[in-house]
């Protein structure tokens, strides 16, 4: 699985918060 469908992933299916989203991003 891509890093970009990973992140869809988490925003889409577990409805995490955008900052949340932001600090996945940068820690992969």
């Amino acid at each position: 699985m891509s890093i970009k469908s990973f992140i869809d992933y988490l925003q889409l299916e577990k409805k995490y918060s955008q900052n949340t989203v932001k600090a996945y991003e940068n820690d992969i």
